[in-house]
Formats: structure tokens, sequence, C-alpha cells
């Protein structure tokens, strides 16, 4: 019997330590997303898929989901809903996964932070589209929906870099550099410098 809650123990161990942290992990992460994105990673451990992979995955998946959002069909509508939270469980995937195995890398990051610009450009775009076409007041004015889509995005855009960078700030007191994504100004700069447009593009 004790070897068996020996044996339970690991696996909820684990799960913890694929989280960022308690105090920063929002509440339907916690029921719902953070669960599903630890089997997810479990299954992409034992295939030797990398979180870059599972990243880049739930780009197309988001984009899809967007461009289901411009038809005025239910049911369709309906799958844009269910491939939104597959992308948002990949996306919940692809930092546990990172964490569990310990891969890290700047490109990694940068797709992460891009894989939601894409999923929301494209939701943004396809319900623009769809309601110029559906209602007769937009169809008439179509400038009004975009400049509202603009607004709300920026909005929506610096609302979340802030909610990130808190995050992290909090992170990096709570577990130091190693458990944080923060990077300093001055090193950056520095790096920067280094780069060049020709010989380092990407």
């Amino acid at each position: 019997m004790k070897q068996q809650i020996n044996n339970a123990q690991p696996s909820t161990s684990s799960y913890r330590d694929s989280l960022k942290s308690m105090d920063t992990e929002e509440h339907i992460d916690l029921a719902f997303y953070r669960p599903i994105g630890y089997m997810w990673a479990c299954l992409a451990k034992k295939l030797g898929v990398t979180p870059n992979a599972i990243t880049i995955a739930s780009i197309f998946l988001g984009i899809g989901a967007g461009v289901m959002f411009y038809f005025n069909d239910l049911w369709l509508n309906v799958i844009g809903m269910l491939l939104l939270i597959w992308a948002n469980s990949f996306d919940s995937a692809d930092g546990q996964l990172a964490r569990m195995t310990k891969q890290y890398s700047r490109i990694g990051r940068i797709l992460d932070g891009l894989s939601g610009d894409f999923w929301f450009a494209t939701i943004y775009v396809a319900i623009c589209l769809r309601t110029n076409v559906t209602s007769e007041f937009f169809s008439q004015h179509h400038w009004v929906i975009w400049v509202t889509a603009v607004v709300t995005g920026i909005c929506h855009a610096k609302q979340a870099a802030m909610a990130d960078y808190y995050r992290q700030f909090h992170l990096y007191f709570l577990k130091g550099e190693d458990g944080s994504e923060l990077e300093s100004a001055a090193d950056l700069k520095s790096k920067l410098a280094e780069l060049s447009w020709k010989h380092n593009f990407w």
C-alpha cells in the first residue's frame, strides 16, 4: 500500500513542476487548460515532439478557429470554438513541456508570444468581415468596425503584455532568474548590437 502511494506522488509532483507557479496561474487554467495541457505535454514527451512544434500547431489551430468565425453558420462557429479551445490547450502544453524537459529557447519564447497575436488578428479580421456582410449599418459604414477592431486590438495587446510582464516580475522574485523570462534591457541591447541584418536577419 505504501509503495502504491509513493508511486502516485511523482505524477502529482510532475504536474505541479510543469506549472509556472500556483500564484501566477489563472483559475480557468488550473481548472481546465493546465490538466489538458499536461496530458498533451506527456504525450509529446513520449513521442519526442518539441515545445516549438506544439506552438506552431497552436498557431494553425487558432487561425483555423478565426476563419470559422467568419461564417454565419452556428455549426461552423462551434467548430471554431472547439479549435480555439484546442489551440489554448496547446498553448498551455508547449510551456509545460518546456518546463518538464528543460527545452528553453529564444525562438520558442518569440513563437509563444506571437501565437496568440496570430489567433486574435485572424479572429478580429474574420468578425469585421462578417459584420460588414451581415449588418446593415456596418455594410454602409465599413470603416466603423475596422476602427473599433484596431482600437480594441491595441488595448488587448497592451493588456496582455502588461499581464505577462507582471507575471514574469512575480516569478523573478519567487524563483529567481531561472524561473522567470525577464531579461536585462542592457544585456538585450548589447546582444542586439552584436547582430547584423545581413547575417542574423531572423
